[in-house]
């Protein structure tokens, strides 16, 4: 690996004018100086494609692509990731989230290389995030005694949930590792998390208490969309990760992990029926098929339970 191997910052983006200057510009703030910006436009139709283009003409180092057609949110992050990006590590920022941290990539590549001439196998670096909402606002910070934390991607998996937080912004990843296990391969709400699981499971991870960026609910993020059937699908990134955890840890580990995450994960389909004060015979089945009906029950039944599990 160079000395300063080159980054690449992906921003994925979709009618976005209202935000996409802010998240361009957070990432030119980055004092980092081996550094690619892409930013890949999924065929917008308000005025974002103007914005990106005055900025290009004022920061020759953007590199702009426009999908002909919308080929929809996960399929352009692999368009980006596979087609555009050439760094050694990588980013994903959406385009209507941003930096908040100028030194986050140079900070992440530096504790990287550190950890890879102790010889470990760093698969990514996982810092924090601010959510920001019209509603609430708040911070995401992993549990941990230390500013920074060594440890083996399948521990950070098992602790997913009550000690560690997952953020996809503030992720810089080993490409290379990542293009092996087909990342961005399911189109489902959680794409990101389904992804980052298997690949933390693949070597070491670095995770920091930085708050280096903010995620914006927008009203338009798909995780927060009160779909129940594409929730209930969904569930199939805690089915992903447990293959790939499989034989990996203990036969309890595995099982109470995936229980865990279920009820977990579960909450939130939870939330999405109260908020819209039904449930249909359809929610049911698909969430049988995807072996989701015991754990929404017990989260239904017995909440404490899972106050218990997410310890």
């Amino acid at each position: 690996m160079s000395v300063f191997p080159l980054v690449t910052i992906m921003i994925p983006t979709y009618n976005q004018e209202q935000y996409i200057e802010k998240t361009i510009r957070s990432a030119l703030y980055q004092d980092y100086n081996n550094l690619e910006i892409i930013v890949s436009d999924d065929c917008s139709s308000d005025n974002t494609e103007n914005i990106i283009k005055k900025l290009v003409s004022e920061f020759p180092q953007i590199k702009y692509f426009r999908n002909f057609n919308n080929i929809g949110r996960v399929k352009n992050y692999r368009k980006l990731l596979y087609e555009y990006a050439t760094g050694e590590y990588v980013v994903n920022l959406d385009g209507d989230d941003f930096f908040i941290y100028k030194k986050f990539i140079s900070d992440s590549v530096i504790n990287i290389k550190e950890e890879e001439i102790k010889g470990n196998k760093i698969m990514f670096l996982m810092a924090c995030k601010r959510f920001f909402s019209p509603e609430k606002g708040f911070e995401l910070i992993h549990k941990i005694d230390n500013q920074e934390l060594v440890i083996p991607g399948k521990e950070f998996i098992l602790g997913l949930f009550s000690k560690y937080y997952f953020s996809h912004l503030t992720t810089l990843y080993n490409r290379k590792e990542a293009l092996k296990i087909d990342f961005y391969r399911s189109n489902i709400i959680s794409s990101d998390l389904e992804c980052i699981g298997r690949l933390a499971i693949q070597g070491d991870v670095i995770l920091t208490k930085k708050i280096v960026g903010q995620w914006n609910g927008t009203g338009n993020n798909e995780s927060k969309v009160p779909d129940v059937s594409k929730q209930i699908v969904n569930c199939k990134w805690i089915e992903s990760v447990a293959n790939e955890l499989r034989g990996k840890v203990s036969l309890f580990k595995y099982y109470y992990w995936k229980l865990k995450a279920k009820i977990y994960y579960s909450s939130f389909i939870a939330s999405a029926l109260f908020r819209e004060r039904k449930i249909t015979s359809k929610d049911l089945i698909k969430m049988s098929e995807n072996k989701m009906v015991l754990p929404f029950i017990l989260f239904i039944l017995i909440s404490p339970l899972k106050k218990i599990l997410v310890k």
